[in-house]
Formats: structure tokens, C-alpha cells, sequence
């Protein structure tokens, strides 16, 4: 018994691949099975090994192919570039059904992030529309809807809507979309931190005060809109998402995100054929 040079596959170190004479016979049957496959006689995968600083002679790839001699990593790495797969290929477990479940396993892991980021994707880019519809129902002179989401929160997707070519949502821009008067917005601050907040400074403690800011920012914005559009009623969710019931567009990921994701795992899964036996 003796150890082997490696080769990488799926879940193994790169420290060992085989540590069996056997191992290396199958390492170098695999290899030479990939190398028919692709129609490549020896002196042309030799070739091909040459090109990506393999220097092998014929009696070189005889012996390895023979498992006689093991492959190093740089050998391995070469002759799966060569062959045009990837390097666990020439692990003699790759087709084996535990190697096949491993692979399948995180393939659906991998499947199943995408879909979740493409469904948080959607949700905000549905939020950021909805306000938008909003903002302009207001500007159309139409302020007769239910919000659920906080004012604030409306503004602050407004604003993420009309992100400029930098990526940065300017909230006075949101201001002058919606048509907020960002004067008596400041008014209404200035007289909330007053009465609720006596001792903070405002030219001085903003930075170590941020959530009493906030607070009373959201305050603000509250008596701003009651005073301007007592139409338009705002109902603050607890799980934080924004939509308004007059307005048609859903508040959760569209449907077609949820079955492209089953979609997705599935072909994974099946190879791209159908699953119902079709």
C-alpha cells in the first residue's frame, strides 16, 4: 500500500485521492475513458498536456493511463482543462450515486438561494413601484387610499425609486416628487424633539442620538401628511412591508418567481426532463 499524488473531487481534500495501488489504476482507467470519449488520440492529448506546461511522452500516459504511475495535482488540473471537464471527473467516484446525491444536494442549495434573492429582489422592486404609483396619484389631485407602511417608509421608497445614476435615494427629492413641504416638515421636528426630547441639542447629538431622531423624524412625517392629506391613511405593518390596497400590485413576490424556482431545482434535479413521467 502506498499513498497517491491527488486529485480533487467533490468534498474531498486536495491532499489525497487515492491511497491504494488500485485507486490509481481507476484513476488512470477514468482517464483514459474521458480521453476516447473525446475522440483524442494519445499523441494529441499529449498535445494538448504540452500546451498547459504538461511535458508527458507517450510512455508517461501509457503508465498512468495503466495505473502504474499517479498523477500529481498540476497533472490533474491540466488533464481536466485538456479534456474539457472539471477536474472531479477523473475521481473514479464522481458517477457513483452518493457523489451523484452530494452534487444534486448543492446544486439545490445553490438553486434555492438564487430563488430567494430573486424573490427579495422582486418584493423591493414591487415596494419602490407601489410608492411610486402612489406619488403620483397624489400629484394627479387622488389622496383616497389606505397605506400600510409609514409615511416615512413612503418617502424613503420614493426616493429609492429615483436613485440617480451614483445609487444614492435622495429623500428631498422624494420631498419634491410627493410634494412635501420640507419646511414645515422641519417645523415639526424641531417642536417634537422639544417637547419629547428636552436635553438633546440638536446641532450637537444627532450622532449619539440616532433612534431618538428617527422617532421623531417618523413623528413628524406623520403630522405633516395628517395635516395635508387626512385622506390618505397610513397603517404601520409590524413585519416592515409597504403596499396600498387601491393600488394592484403585489405586496409579496409575484407568483412566476416562486414557480421559476421550482422549475429551477426541479431540471436540476430530473436533468431538464419532466417530472410527471412525460
Amino acid at each position: 500500500m502506498r499513498t497517491a499524488s491527488v486529485i480533487c473531487g467533490f468534498g474531498e481534500s486536495c491532499e489525497t485521492l487515492a491511497s491504494m495501488d488500485e485507486s490509481d489504476v481507476a484513476v488512470g482507467q477514468r482517464l483514459a475513458e474521458l480521453r476516447r470519449q473525446k475522440e483524442l488520440r494519445q499523441e494529441d492529448f499529449i498535445a494538448l498536456l504540452e500546451a498547459r506546461g504538461i511535458k508527458w511522452t507517450q510512455t508517461v500516459l501509457s503508465r498512468v493511463e495503466g495505473g502504474k504511475r499517479a498523477l500529481k495535482a498540476t497533472e490533474a488540473f491540466a488533464a481536466a482543462d485538456a479534456l474539457g471537464v472539471d477536474v472531479g471527473r477523473l475521481n473514479p467516484s464522481a458517477d457513483s450515486l452518493d457523489h451523484r446525491l452530494k452534487s444534486l444536494n448543492l446544486k439545490y442549495r445553490e438553486a434555492r438561494i438564487a430563488a430567494d434573492r430573486a424573490a427579495w429582489a422582486a418584493t423591493v422592486a414591487g415596494e419602490r413601484l407601489v410608492a411610486l404609483m402612489l406619488a403620483n396619484e397624489i400629484r394627479c389631485g387622488r389622496s383616497t387610499f389606505t397605506v400600510h407602511g409609514a409615511p416615512h417608509q413612503f418617502l424613503e421608497l420614493v426616493a429609492e425609486a429615483l436613485a440617480g445614476d451614483d445609487g444614492l435615494a435622495r429623500i428631498a427629492v422624494a420631498h419634491d416628487v410627493v410634494g412635501i413641504n420640507t419646511a414645515q416638515v422641519e417645523r415639526e421636528l424641531d417642536e417634537i424633539l422639544a417637547a419629547d426630547y428636552p436635553d438633546l441639542n440638536p446641532a450637537e447629538d444627532q450622532d449619539d442620538h440616532k433612534d431618538e431622531y428617527i422617532e421623531a423624524e417618523k413623528k413628524a412625517y406623520l403630522r405633516v401628511f395628517a395635516d395635508w392629506l387626512p385622506s390618505l391613511e397610513f397603517v404601520e405593518e409590524p413585519n416592515g412591508r409597504f403596499w396600498v390596497d387601491e393600488i394592484d400590485v403585489p405586496p409579496t413576490p409575484p407568483a412566476w418567481v416562486a414557480d421559476l424556482a421550482v422549475d429551477v431545482v426541479g431540471d436540476l434535479i430530473v436533468g431538464g426532463k419532466a417530472r410527471d413521467g412525460g
